[in-house]
């Protein structure tokens, strides 16, 4: 199966899995419904950043929306999201904020989950 093919499968895949609706995903991503449209159709292709928000959207690596898999074996469940990556995708956004507030951000992140974030250091920034 071709990688866009593999993509539109996945992407409807996890539509219908999640109950979400194609303009849940447009308003997270930034993005116009009939581009998500185009998506699950398979007439356009997300960017690398939109793919990235996508994967964020469902909770789920990259890799499961161009990768093939067997639907039956795939569960969707955000306990099944390596914690690195949901580590990597909260940092994202702490990277924008202004220093002082970014070490109280992960000062907090750290005490609520020391699991992801890693406790015990003093070197947050």
């Amino acid at each position: 199966m071709a990688d866009r093919e593999v993509f539109v499968k996945n992407l409807n895949y996890f539509l219908r899995k999640s109950g979400k609706l194609q303009k849940d995903l447009a308003e997270y991503v930034g993005a116009k419904t009939t581009t998500v449209s185009g998506w699950t159709r398979g007439v356009s292709y997300p960017r690398a950043e939109a793919m990235e928000k996508i994967a964020m959207f469902f909770r789920i690596p990259t890799s499961r929306l161009i990768q093939e898999y067997d639907e039956e074996d795939e569960d969707p469940n955000p306990e099944t999201v390596p914690k690195t990556y949901e580590a990597r995708s909260i940092a994202k956004g702490i990277d924008k904020m202004p220093e002082e507030q970014r070490k109280a951000f992960m000062d907090m992140l750290i005490k609520l989950r020391p699991d992801i974030f890693g406790g015990g250091t003093d070197d947050v920034t």
